[in-house]
């Protein structure tokens, strides 16, 4: 059996301001095709389809016209819920879908309320245990444990839970079967790849890779962007998201996971390179001198870092007149030592040992982080609510 895994799409999610719809329609594009050309029996989704819990109809009429797609080419989808879905909405579609070979999984549920799927491959030859489980919000851990086992004792932290969730559900695992599990989580010790949200990054979510089911022929992950392949005993990779969603995501290859599977096999696993969508750069350099490389930048999102001598108001808008897609634009100038003139060679050792005024200390960092002195009536208003902290600690 041939499946295809993808995930962390964030179908709507700007960059600056900008829309991205139009690459979202032409990478998914690009994955219909090629699950189409490699006949496999499923689109494995990984989670986080969408950016918003509540998306623009615009936005939900591609993501399940590119899933009714696969339907159509006679394709099985497999699809979890992620951080960023609204399980809610997810569930409303799921007894329509299931039907049609949409299998939607909002929320985590035990073996015995569909968080198994058994899928038979196109000949019905073979067939595929896939155990699914969706994001695990922290608030609702609990309620989502009960669903597994409520006769257990879920006093474990999040991350056991998790785990242990993974556990039951690898317990449906036959051995005439090919045995596939797909998860939105953290695993600890996997690279992150900067366009996640920080908080569900934190050591409390990361399952360490032991605890990742043995049995599996597959575990395909999603959550983290960062096209990846983690050290655990079954063969698991994250399939990371399909394009670069941000500045964070500079210089990764984005790819699908094909995946082959035979009961019994080791399976074989393969990245299939994408190429839709804009590249995003950083640069640098004068304003002469980006604009000498406006042609071989044409195309791209950029972060602009020019080069001026000082601060130069209204250097943005000339560098966006030269490169309209700068989307972020930073000023960088040469450092000036924030001791010099007045502060004296040794100021630096006199500020840790206490000996320089505070005042003076404003002074020598406004120098050095705008190239010019320190307002007088700044100064001032310093001096005087500095002295009024002194007064209320009296």
């Amino acid at each position: 059996m041939r499946f295809l895994h993808t995930g962390d799409w964030h179908v709507g999610k700007p960059l600056k301001g900008r829309s991205r719809l139009e690459e979202h329609v032409e990478v998914l594009d690009e994955i219909v095709g090629i699950a189409r050309a490699e006949r496999v029996d499923a689109l494995l989704v990984g989670g986080d389809a969408f950016e918003h819990q509540v998306p623009t109809a615009e936005v939900e009429k591609l993501v399940w016209e590119t899933l009714a797609r696969c339907c159509a080419a006679g394709i099985a989808v497999v699809l979890i819920g992620g951080n960023h879905e609204h399980p809610r909405k997810l569930a409303a579609l799921q007894n329509l879908l299931d039907p049609l070979r949409i299998f939607v999984r909002p929320e985590p549920v035990g073996p015995a309320h569909g968080g198994v799927i058994s899928l038979p491959s196109r000949d019905g030859r073979e067939a595929a245990q896939i155990a699914v489980l969706p994001f695990a919000a922290e608030t609702r851990i609990a309620q989502a444990s009960d669903l597994f086992d409520p006769a257990e004792q879920w006093y474990q932290a999040y991350a056991d839970r998790v785990a242990r969730m993974l556990e039951i559900l690898a317990g449906s695992f036959r051995a005439d079967c090919v045995n596939l599990m797909l998860a939105h989580l953290m695993v600890s010790g996997a690279l992150v790849g900067g366009g996640e949200r920080p908080t569900h990054l934190l050591d409390v979510y990361g399952v360490t890779p032991e605890r990742l089911p043995p049995g599996a022929h597959y575990i395909g992950l999603n959550h983290l962007h960062r096209p990846q392949r983690l050290p655990t005993a079954a063969w698991c990779e994250y399939s990371g998201s399909p394009l670069q969603l941000d500045f964070g995501e500079l210089q990764q290859d984005k790819r699908v996971v094909l995946v082959e599977g035979h009961p019994g096999r080791p399976v074989e696993v393969r990245s299939v390179p994408l190429t839709s969508g804009r590249r995003l750069l950083e640069v640098r350099g004068t304003l002469e001198t980006l604009r000498a490389r406006a042609d071989e930048l044409r195309g791209a999102w950029l972060r602009v870092h020019v080069e001026v001598p000082a601060p130069t108001p209204g250097i943005a808008a000339l560098v966006k007149e030269a490169l309209p897609d700068a989307l972020e634009i930073r000023q960088e100038y040469p450092a000036v030592s924030a001791w010099s003139g007045a502060a004296g060679p040794g100021a630096p050792e006199a500020m840790a040992s206490g000996e320089v005024p505070p005042a003076e200390m404003l002074r020598a960092y406004y120098r050095q982080a705008h190239q010019a002195e320190l307002p007088e009536a700044v100064g001032e208003l310093f001096a005087r609510l500095y002295q009024d902290a002194l007064d209320e600690t009296v």
